[in-house]
């Protein structure tokens, strides 16, 4: 998964050897950084503004984390501790707004699919 941000800056959520790594770079350096310390590689990433986001399921459970462009400062943004658990998502972003189309854990390969949506705005 990848990003690029609104000044330029790149970055790149990856699993190597089943470790989550984060490299990224700032717009006009030669080189990438790398961490361990960085959200899972799954779901979609995305820029907004100055903002960096993740947006995944963590435990069957919706998760948003973020970072400032060009650095490795996650912070979690949401993080759902109850209600239904999902299988699966699929994430798009449009207008500062996140729509997670996600289907419920359930027994077979038929069960309802959610649609979640959550506004974003950084100041």
């Amino acid at each position: 998964m990848w990003t690029v941000s609104k000044a330029g800056d790149i970055h790149y959520l990856t699993s190597v050897g089943g470790t989550a790594v984060h490299y990224y770079k700032k717009a006009g350096e030669n080189n990438f950084t790398n961490s361990t310390n960085c959200p899972p590689p799954a779901g979609d990433v995305f820029s907004v503004g100055e903002h960096i986001l993740v947006v995944t399921l963590e435990n069957g459970r919706p998760l948003i984390k973020t970072t400032l462009a060009s650095e490795n400062a996650w912070t979690t943004l949401l993080k759902e501790e109850k209600g239904d658990l999902y299988r699966h998502c699929n994430v798009t972003m449009a207008d500062n707004k996140i729509f997670l189309c996600a289907m419920k854990k359930g027994k077979g390969e038929k069960q309802p699919i959610t649609l979640l949506t959550y506004d974003v705005r950084f100041k």
